[in-house]
């Protein structure tokens, strides 16, 4: 049977007088240390003596927390002559960075000649491990050195019992030697109370040598029986061999700084390398009857230490230096660790798997768990962290699975993986990801960058920079959102807010849900501020009043209590319950209202004015593609504006309204221009006949209307056809049926009112035709020659007003021959001076640049922007002059050049008259400075 020991006790010395001087253990850092000496046997003659030298040698073994030292070290040695204060003896010495392994250290002092010549002298030690870390430790009290040392200065005086043979073999005649014991029972006896009686130490031979002729067991502290050694085989610190009997016995503690070899048959109480048979689990074992531990070791190398407790015994596997905290029962550590990185078991029942530098069961914590990786640590009561590196659990029942520094401080929370996470709420998650957080009872965030829940039971899914602050908040995904209310939603997006309660962002960009259950469901720059208010979608658009929705579009604003605006761009619902269906610039101001097309207006309360608060309410207004205001004029209206007619029952009307089918008055009747309202069927029917002196009155089916003499003063009878040929007109005079209305007769004719004097007096507008031939219009004549002298016509080529001042020449609208200026509603100052509002197609100016933008009721400009640095989430608003902009207008802002992606607009609207703010974020992680460039800006009216 061969068994061979490692480093980690203390060394059998071969010198041939050595003493074995333990230290107790000083201010946590103890050491059993060691003082060896080389004694060297004094010749017959001093003169025959060769010098031994002042140096000794001196071992010992360092002990941090109860544990081996297995690092480096520096130590401060120094000698002196009293145990307490007194003075030093010579200088100090110094041994830096010296490998201390297992605990053990072996070092050469030399305090020179005349330190060590018979005095009383005390060893200070002061150390500090590692080597070149901290401050020294000065180990109390200082140690004695024994009288052995002073056999350096021990003469023979000739012919004494010391003898020097053949080689300079130095011995002793002169009976028997005793080493700390008076009597000795033998040739060579050592005895010491309590430190090593007998070490030996080799560097290339045997550690110690014994050779006997009797087969007898050898007893008591000598080393062995029959025991002798090989020097052609590998060297031991101790060879016995004895067929037969016993090689070697010892009664004490064996310690070995070699390999340890014992061949022979066991009895029946030894353990076989080979395996043992017949033995009885219920009291044959392999181990120790004392409360020491038992290691074994591998390549002469620590692998496994199994320690005694106060209760379940500590398992302690790997390196050497691994520690489990004293008092502590039931501790496993599996293996890992090495001298400078070492794993430590603090609570009863914790385990370290493996690795590097794993604690568990700080502050005594029990049940903790690290299955491996490098500096972990689990602490709180059944924490677990299952691998990675610098990762912590930190509370009960608190689990981390693996990653980098990822750190969980709630109890029963988890993380997953990843990298710098941090879960601090109570039953919390973190999937995975980096530098994710959870504050929150039972937050989530599964993973991403930079997310955080903050709340109970708030979750992000994903994404980056999210932040789900609510309780039951929620964050799907997307970058820098933010819901901050409780049961918040956002899906996804950019920059998107939801606070208040139970608000809700489906995505998009930078929009807003901040009132009591209202919606955004996308798009960008959306602010839902009215309790349930719902923005699905678009851009710019504003629900700010309760239960108000905007379907989507651009620059739209719900203000009134469920209003409504499916879409377009520039729409305004004001009124509650009011409607802005669509289009641009329509505005439904009136409770109850609707409007659609475009710049259809039904009045809000402001516009109607006086006490009415209401607006223009219950009046619907539609209005066609003409670029122009078309505004109600009182409540419950039905107002329609339609270049190309109004047809009800027809898709081709004729005329501003068109009926197919009868036009029924269930009451009331009809009233016509005049005022005249006819309320019976009588009166509407077909007209037959009028009575000499009885004015007008109906007829039969197909009768003419006749004019008696008498009828309204008119001196000639007329007569007109049935009503749906009209072939024949109205002959006021002679009939002659040329002419759809002539009068010749003497005095004036008054349209529209009185005449004022003139044969033909019109109050009101005044339609004109162009003739067949392309000419048509209204022409002054010089007497009956017919000569023009001011003609005012519609041209030939083109529906073109013509003022000219010769004839036969057609043009654009011309005005020729005049010095002066032409106003339009006003006392002109220039060419061309319009007092109030014109609507255009464009502009030309003398450059020949076309403006047309203004045709859609659309004020724009270009203007220099340079925008401001921004840190990593900041934000600013910056203002931009623009004549022309008043308060409620839409804004449309328009960058010159493509922002950087995650730096966006977050807002833009009028703040002031001529004044448009630019709302700015740096959703980036990393501060932006964008180029100047030229925005375009749009003002909406």
């Amino acid at each position: 049977m061969r068994f061979h020991s490692r480093p980690g006790s203390l060394p059998i010395a071969l010198s041939r007088v050595d003493t074995l001087i333990p230290l107790p253990p000083i201010v946590g850092l103890c050491a059993a240390i060691g003082i060896q000496l080389a004694v060297l046997a004094a010749p017959s003659r001093a003169q025959e003596r060769a010098p031994a030298g002042t140096a000794f040698t001196y071992q010992g073994k360092l002990e941090k927390l109860g544990a081996p030292v297995s690092d480096t070290a520096d130590f401060q040695f120094s000698l002196w002559d009293a145990a307490v204060a007194g003075g030093q003896v010579g200088t100090t010495i110094s041994i830096t960075n010296w490998v201390v392994a297992d605990g053990l250290f072996t070092v050469q002092l030399d305090f020179g000649a005349g330190a060590l010549a018979g005095e009383a002298r005390w060893l200070q030690v002061a150390v500090r491990s590692p080597a070149g870390i901290g401050v020294y430790t000065t180990l109390s009290p200082r140690q004695p050195i024994t009288p052995a040392p002073l056999a350096l200065y021990a003469l023979d005086g000739g012919g004494g019992p010391w003898q020097t043979g053949a080689g300079g073999v130095i011995y002793y005649n002169g009976g028997d030697v005793g080493v700390g014991i008076a009597a000795p029972g033998g040739h060579l006896h050592s005895y010491t109370p309590a430190a090593t009686a007998l070490m030996g130490q080799s560097g290339s031979g045997l550690g110690v040598y014994g050779v006997s002729a009797s087969n007898a067991g050898v007893m008591g502290y000598n080393i062995g029986s029959g025991a002798f050694g090989k020097l052609g085989d590998p060297a031991y610190a101790v060879y016995g061999e004895k067929p037969g009997g016993f090689a070697g016995y010892f009664a004490g503690n064996l310690h070995v700084t070699g390999d340890l070899s014992i061949d022979g048959v066991a009895d029946v109480n030894a353990w076989n390398c080979t395996g043992n048979a017949g033995t009885n689990p219920a009291v044959d074992f392999l181990g120790t009857l004392d409360s020491q531990p038992l290691i074994l070791k591998v390549n002469n190398t620590t692998a496994l230490r199994l320690e005694p407790s106060p209760g379940t015994p500590n398992i302690v596997g790997g390196a050497a230096a691994n520690v489990v905290a004293a008092g502590v029962f039931g501790a496993t550590i599996a293996g890992g660790g090495d001298t400078i990185s070492w794993h430590e078991v603090n609570g009863y029942y914790g385990t370290v798997g493996g690795g590097l530098s794993n604690r568990v069961g700080e502050g005594g914590t029990v049940y903790d768990t690290i299955a491996g990786g490098n500096n972990n640590r689990a602490f709180g009561g059944a924490a677990t962290v299952s691998g990675g590196s610098g990762n912590s659990a930190r509370d009960d029942g608190a689990t981390v699975s693996g990653g980098k520094f990822n750190h969980v401080t709630g109890a029963t929370a988890v993380i997953g993986g990843g990298l710098s996470n941090s879960a601090d709420g109570g039953g919390s998650t973190i999937g995975g990801g980096s530098s994710n957080f959870t504050d929150g009872l039972y937050s989530t965030v599964s993973g991403g960058f930079d997310n955080a829940a903050t709340a109970s039971w708030s979750t992000v899914a994903g994404g980056n920079a999210n932040r789900a602050t609510g309780d039951r908040a929620s964050v799907g995904g997307g970058d820098n959102n933010v819901a901050s209310g409780s049961c918040n939603v956002i899906g996804g997006g950019l920059t998107n807010s939801a606070s208040a309660l139970r608000t809700t962002v489906g995505g998009g960009w930078n929009n807003s849900a901040v009132a009591d259950q209202a919606s955004v469901g996308g798009g960008y720059n959306n602010v839902a501020s009215g309790a349930y208010s719902t923005i699905a979608g678009g851009g710019w658009g504003t629900a700010t009043a309760t239960y108000a929705s905007v379907g989507g579009g651009t620059g739209n604003n719900a203000t009134g209590d469920s209003s409504v605006i499916p879409g377009g761009n520039g729409n305004t619902a004001s009124g509650d319950f009011s409607i802005a269906c669509g289009g641009i610039l329509n505005q439904a101001g009136g409770d109850h209202s609707f409007a659609a097309g475009r710049r259809a207006k039904v009045r809000d309360a402001a516009q109607v004015g006086g006490p009415d608060t209401n607006g223009d309410e219950g009046t619907f207004v539609w209005a066609d593609w003409t670029n122009a205001d078309f505004i109600s004029t009182g409540p419950n209206q039905f107002l329609i504006r339609a270049a190309g007619n109004v047809g009800i029952n027809t898709n081709n009307p004729t005329s501003p309204l068109t009926v197919a089918g009868v036009i029924q008055s269930t009451s009331g009747g009809f009233r016509f221009p005049d005022g005249v309202t006819l309320s019976s069927g009588a009166s509407v029917g077909d007209i037959q006949s009028v009575s000499a002196g009885a004015g007008l009155t109906g007829g039969g089916a197909s009768g003419p209307v006749t004019l008696s003499a008498s009828f309204a003063g008119n001196g000639s009878a007329a007569t007109v056809s049935r009503s749906d040929h009209y072939h024949n007109g109205l002959n006021a005079s002679d009939g002659s049926p040329a002419n759809a209305l002539y009068v010749d007769v003497d005095g004036n004719v008054g349209i529209g009112g009185a005449s004022r004097g003139t044969p033909l007096d019109v109050t009101g507008g005044v339609s004109v035709e162009r003739a067949l031939d392309g000419l048509g219009g209204i022409d002054w004549y010089e007497d009956n020659t017919r000569q023009w002298i001011f003609p005012f016509f519609r041209g030939w080529q083109s529906d073109n007003l013509i003022v000219r001042d010769e004839a036969g020449v057609r043009d654009t609208m011309t005005f020729e021959a005049m010095t002066g200026n032409v106003g339009v509603g006003v006392a002109p100052t220039a060419r061309l001076h319009i007092g109030g509002a014109a609507g255009v197609d464009g502009l030309k100016f003398p450059d020949g640049t076309l403006q047309t933008t203004a045709s859609r009721g659309i004020l724009a400009a270009s203007v220099a922007v340079d925008p401001p640095n921004l840190a990593s989430g900041a934000g600013t608003t910056m203002t931009v002059i623009l004549t022309g902009a008043a308060v409620g207008d839409a804004v449309v802002a328009s960058p010159g050049m493509n922002l950087p992606t995650g730096y966006g607009i977050t807002f833009a609207r009028v703040s002031a008259v001529n004044n448009v703010a630019i709302g700015l974020i740096n959703g980036n992680a990393a501060a932006q400075d964008v180029a100047s460039s030229t925005w375009a800006i749009r003002i909406i009216k």
